[in-house]
């Protein structure tokens, strides 16, 4: 059986083990089995890494739609006695149905395109140290790059040095690669702070996404080539999108990557920066553990928030913080 084959197989299964499950329990366990973080499904994606590039574009599509609908399908409830099916999950409140916030939403499928590209999620801590946060991503203490990143810091009574609330989630660049060997390719999703004001698109809190791939002859064209991918993945086959030169510590080169959006700008055509990339430096992927000489990679740092506000056609950052009921309930 195809691996392709397989997703498909799995949404048959779970199709007749839902129409026979009889309680709520028994719809969790089927959940659990199949959605599970070690479920059916993760492990089908896991073996994505192991396809070629092609085969992973074409098998992609399909296990794209197998977890939407498995989702769908799981997270249904019937009516005993109309038979109807209404879109919610169990819980002691029978009365209330509850959804997911839009950025939690947006996530989801923003991981999901890059699992399919055979990328793995990871975890990462939201307090940071400076070594991390900064030095071994090529940002020593006197270096003008540091301005950019300017942050919040915490005492930490007893210890040698202060500890910081991130700045983006490049330092899972250093901490991804500990016990990992290239070939690699990582994502990791997570809020990052910054000491900066206010706009329509900036805040001093946001979701960040840090992507980064290491192998050998690994080039900006496959940086390009990755992120056009993404792009389109998300919002279609139509964008314009424009690489410009610009200047990261921590890769070299380094480019910005615009997108030419109407939705937030009242029908008015204009380019807005979307996220920052290049090649990591070799001093970078030296502080990985990681030969330069050997090896190349590219990283890029996707702010969620304004990719989000992109996508559903959101003018200012704060609605996506205010917790307004009238606002979450669109989605």
């Amino acid at each position: 059986m195809s691996l392709e084959q397989a997703f498909s197989s799995l949404l048959h299964e779970t199709g007749q083990a839902r129409a026979n499950a009889k309680t709520p329990e028994q719809i969790q366990a089927i959940r659990i089995e199949v959605l599970g973080r070690k479920g059916k499904l993760a492990q089908l994606f896991g073996q994505l890494q192991s396809c070629s590039p092609e085969e992973r574009k074409s098998i992609g599509q399909t296990a794209n739609a197998v977890k939407e609908k498995l989702e769908a399908l799981l997270f249904e409830e019937k009516n005993s006695a109309t038979g109807e099916i209404s879109l919610h999950t169990w819980s002691n409140t029978r009365d209330r149905n509850g959804h997911l916030h839009p950025l939690t939403i947006f996530l989801r499928k923003v991981l999901s395109i890059f699992e399919s590209m055979g990328y793995d999620i990871i975890d990462s801590p939201e307090l940071e140290s400076e070594q991390y946060n900064f030095d071994l991503l090529n940002i020593p203490k006197d270096h003008p790059a540091r301005d950019q990143w300017d942050t919040f810091f915490v005492r930490r009574p007893g210890q040698k040095s202060d500890a910081l609330l991130r700045t983006h989630t490049s330092p899972m660049q250093i901490r991804g690669m500990i016990g990992r060997k290239p070939p690699v390719r990582i994502a990791v999703p997570g809020r990052v702070f910054r000491h900066e004001a206010s706009d329509s698109t900036h805040g001093s809190c946001f979701y960040n996404i840090e992507g980064f791939a290491i192998d050998t002859k690994l080039s900006l064209a496959d940086l390009i080539g990755t992120l056009t991918t993404f792009l389109q993945s998300i919002y279609g086959k139509d964008i314009r999108v424009r690489f410009r030169p610009s200047f990261f510590p921590f890769v070299e080169p380094g480019m910005e990557v615009d997108m030419q959006f109407s939705k937030m700008s009242k029908g008015e055509l204009r380019w807005l920066e979307m996220l920052g990339s290049g090649m990591i430096h070799p001093k970078v992927l030296s502080n990985m553990g990681v030969d330069p000489e050997k090896y190349s990679g590219f990283a890029f740092g996707l702010g969620m928030d304004r990719l989000a506000m992109g996508y559903w056609g959101i003018d200012h950052i704060k609605y996506l913080y205010s917790g307004n009921y009238e606002f979450g309930k669109q989605f």
